[in-house]
């Protein structure tokens, strides 16, 4: 098992897709009619389906070859969102660690994305940060910590100061896989009696992956 960082899910095939995220919930029904529920999950799992829509066999082939080079459902890759693939979505917000605020102590932080709906708030962590497109602030002032773009862990050196603001602007893929290990290929017509085949997979099935 293993993760393919690049190149990423073609994105001419991702901007089709059909999902988006999930939870797991346990509901027990009472016998008084009420419910029990139970979140399983603490963050969200994305799900999607990238099949169903007919393109060239040409079009088509950066997926195959990236079919066969994953194995299947063996190997991670990223995967462009496109609903959700920056800080600023959903009235999102991009902070380095849980409180985005500094305790002069600690020096790596996990980047998340805020989701907020008045008084009420969601934290997702982000893993797959693209580098080249990521800014990072202290207080509001640009700084240039070390980034680990595979896990989106970010560095200070020295840590800090206690009580500043620490924020991120930028793009970022979901790690995912294949939930299918075999596809079947459906041929639907050709481009005239000598142009490019058309074709269409009827599921694709892509899943969100811990890392």
């Amino acid at each position: 098992m293993a993760f393919l960082e690049s190149p990423r899910f073609p994105d001419a095939i991702a901007f089709h897709a059909i999902g988006g995220p999930g939870f797991l919930t346990t509901v027990i029904p009472l016998a008084s009619g009420f419910e029990q529920r139970n979140g399983l999950w603490q963050y969200e799992r994305g799900s999607w389906d990238v099949g169903q829509v007919t393109k060239t066999l040409t079009e088509y082939a950066p997926m195959s070859a990236h079919f066969r080079i994953v194995g299947g459902k063996r190997d991670g890759f990223r995967f462009k969102d496109w609903s959700d693939f920056t800080d600023a979505m959903n009235q999102g917000a991009g902070v380095l660690g849980t409180l985005g605020v500094g305790d002069g102590t600690t020096t790596v932080f996990q980047m998340f994305k805020n989701y907020t709906l008045g008084s009420a708030s969601y934290q997702r962590p982000i893993r797959k940060p693209i580098s080249g497109t990521c800014a990072f602030f202290d207080n509001a002032s640009p700084v240039s910590p070390t980034v680990n773009y595979t896990t989106g862990l970010v560095t200070f050196s020295p840590a800090p100061v206690t009580g500043h603001t620490l924020t991120w602007t930028g793009q970022y893929d979901v790690p995912v896989r294949f939930d299918i290990d075999g596809y079947k290929l459906e041929l639907v017509d050709r481009q005239g009696a000598t142009g490019d085949i058309l074709v269409r997979w009827p599921t694709i099935p892509i899943i969100e992956i811990r890392t």
